[in-house]
């Protein structure tokens, strides 16, 4: 059987990391919110229109591309044992990716200066510095919220589950748009779906007086399989850490080759979990 994998998440909300502050390239989100005062002529909208269609299907495999170096890499630091040439090469890696982001971010805001006139760029440039004064609080909270909730499933030491990665991509979209009041909400409200503030709980969890149940080779791969697909949905942190308990006893018991004592774990699993079992 394989490792037993609990998932929760490594991800980063803020993606202030990967952008471009250069001056007089205006940002894609200051042309929206300021179309009317920028007064933009119809040819004007056209073009600006399809620059950001092209973008916007040119950013996603390159943003991607850096979350998955920067997990590749996360992941390899985390090891008992560490190759640096290993390292070294995740690094490049990374550092291409970044490169390929960037050079995609400047091509992009080279492309929106050229359709503006000298005076809406001046324009522009002076609502994006009063939009970021104004914002900079809003931001400093969240980069704080978002840090927070970070480190505490970085603590856990699991890959990433689908659920948290989904919010976290729906909160950095907020982000990305402007609209920082409803990314903060988001924050709030997705620390208290994971219990960041609960207390942490250290009990020691007894799995002998769980019943093993059908301890057959070929069911104890189903049930472990039942139960590393519903322990991927778990985002609450106190039972992510029951899982974690979980994880290691049942390793433990696979090092003895003691198929009752997998089968217990994975009865407490199962219950936990809500997995009804066929009898």
């Amino acid at each position: 059987m394989k490792s037993i994998l609990i998932a929760s998440a490594f991800f980063a909300l803020v993606p202030a990391a990967h952008a471009l502050d250069l001056p007089r390239l205006i940002k894609p989100e200051t042309l929206t919110a300021h179309r009317e005062a920028l007064a933009f002529t119809a040819e004007q909208e056209t073009e600006l229109t399809r620059i950001y269609e092209s973008a916007k299907a040119e950013a996603s495999p390159l943003e991607e591309a850096v979350r998955k170096e920067e997990t590749a890499l996360t992941e390899l630091l985390r090891g008992e044992s560490l190759e640096n040439s290993a390292a070294e090469s995740h690094f490049s890696a990374l550092l291409a990716a970044e490169n390929q982001l960037k050079q995609w971010q400047f091509k992009t805001l080279l492309a929106l200066r050229t359709v503006l006139t000298p005076e809406q760029i001046e324009k522009a440039a002076a609502l994006e510095s009063k939009d970021s004064q104004a914002k900079a609080p809003v931001m400093a909270t969240i980069e704080i919220k978002a840090q927070r909730l970070k480190a505490a499933f970085d603590s856990l030491e699991i890959k990433p589950g689908p659920v948290l990665e989904s919010k976290g991509e729906h909160i950095r979209g907020l982000i990305k748009s402007g609209d920082l009041v409803t990314a903060d909400a988001a924050l709030d409200a997705l620390g208290k779906e994971v219990g960041i503030d609960e207390p942490v709980d250290e009990t020691t969890i007894d799995f002998s007086q769980q019943s093993p149940g059908n301890t057959d080779l070929t069911v104890l791969e189903s049930r472990f399989q039942a139960v590393e697909r519903a322990a991927r949905e778990v985002v609450f942190l106190p039972r992510l850490r029951q899982l974690l308990q979980g994880r290691d006893a049942l390793e433990i018991a696979k090092s003895a080759e003691d198929a009752e004592g997998v089968g217990r774990v994975l009865t407490w699993a199962e219950n936990l979990l809500g997995i009804t079992t066929a009898p």
